[in-house]
């Protein structure tokens, strides 16, 4: 079975997307392994978000142990009814036309598998369409 990552991190063209994650700080050992998004919905704004940055740093950790590198991939995290509200009136950010699940961070850089951390129900749209295609 050929890893889907290995679209990105295998060949000669692909050096300049290798050099990205080098940049990151990423070695050549764990760019052989899966990579693994690990979506989060962790905010500094949203008061039901903020302890999702330890949830996320356990989830990347369970990934180590099981054989991947993980790599966090942020997610509209969205809270408050009022602020949805806001949301879905304003094209810019409307979830159905954010844009399909291939061009989110996720589906851009082709990675193995995908673990969604939505904080509340009302951020899972933001946390199940980003790594849809991963």
């Amino acid at each position: 079975m050929t890893l889907r990552s290995r679209q990105v991190t295998e060949g000669v063209e692909k050096a300049p997307m290798r050099s990205l994650f080098y940049a990151m700080g990423y070695t050549k050992e764990e760019l052989e392994k899966p990579l693994v998004a690990v979506v989060s919905a962790h905010s500094e704004i949203v008061p039901g978000h903020m302890h999702l940055d330890k949830i996320t740093e356990a989830v990347k950790a369970g990934v180590r142990m099981a054989g991947g590198t993980p790599i966090m991939v942020p997610a509209i995290g969205v809270c408050a009814s009022n602020i949805l509200e806001r949301l879905v009136s304003t094209p810019a950010t409307r979830p159905d036309i954010i844009g399909p699940p291939e061009h989110t961070t996720a589906g851009m850089f082709i990675l193995t598998a995908a673990i969604t951390i939505p904080g509340t129900i009302l951020s899972q749209f933001g946390t199940s369409t980003a790594p849809s295609k991963a």
